[in-house]
């Protein structure tokens, strides 16, 4: 009868152990996301063609971003950083599309159908 109790003892312990094993971990993946920036077409109307570029990450990363009309009305964001995988993303009432994910040096281009009046173009790295 001790002898059973020792090893529920034990098996509580070693559940115990790998949920906080797992809990860490989570937490550690969860908090070391790819950093990202991204900017919103706030003064910019969709009435004729714009494109506009910003840096961020000390001028590593650069995302081109605009709004094009020469064979659709499109919403594009082209991507680049210059030591670190990233993509480009667009966001608008279509939903939310990403470019291939690319290694440092590289550029990563998103162009979608144009849709809505608030977009959201970014850069994830």
């Amino acid at each position: 009868m001790y002898l059973k109790k020792e090893k529920f003892g034990i098996r509580k312990r070693v559940i115990k152990f790998l949920a906080s094993c797992f809990m860490v971990t989570t937490f550690v993946t969860s908090t070391s996301k790819a950093m990202a920036f991204s900017i919103t077409n706030e003064k910019k109307t969709f009435d004729k063609a714009w494109e506009l570029s910003v840096t961020s990450d000390n001028s590593k990363a650069v995302l081109t971003y605009g709004y094009n009309t020469f064979a659709i009305n499109e919403d594009y964001a082209h991507a680049y950083h210059s030591s670190k995988k990233h993509y480009a993303y667009v966001k608008n009432s279509n939903g939310s599309f990403a470019g291939s994910n690319v290694r440092d040096g590289k550029w990563s281009k998103i162009e979608v159908t144009h849709k809505g009046s608030s977009i959201t173009y970014g850069n994830s790295y």
